[in-house]
């Protein structure tokens, strides 16, 4: 049986391969030592601006501790009520 490529990170779910998996992606826990949980609707906002897709609390359980930043497809920015920024 072959080997899993250690590279290949798929959308917990899906059959899709991550925007991680290209490097286009990251992960985001702390900003300047405070955790995203803590101000996550301006780290959000401000993340917006520059990423396509920012995921983290209030978009969806996989993402409750920390902001998912990615340039590639999907849906765009969203607040908790999932309106654009």
């Amino acid at each position: 049986m072959p080997k899993k490529n250690p590279t290949e990170k798929f959308i917990a779910g899906s059959p899709f391969m991550s925007q991680h998996s290209y490097g286009k992606a990251i992960d985001v826990v702390k900003i300047n030592g405070v955790p995203i949980s803590d101000e996550w609707e301006q780290a959000t906002a401000t993340a917006c601006k520059h990423f396509n897709n920012v995921l983290g609390p209030g978009s969806d359980k996989a993402h409750v501790n920390h902001l998912h930043l990615d340039s590639g497809f999907g849906r765009p920015c969203w607040t908790r009520d999932k309106l654009k920024f």
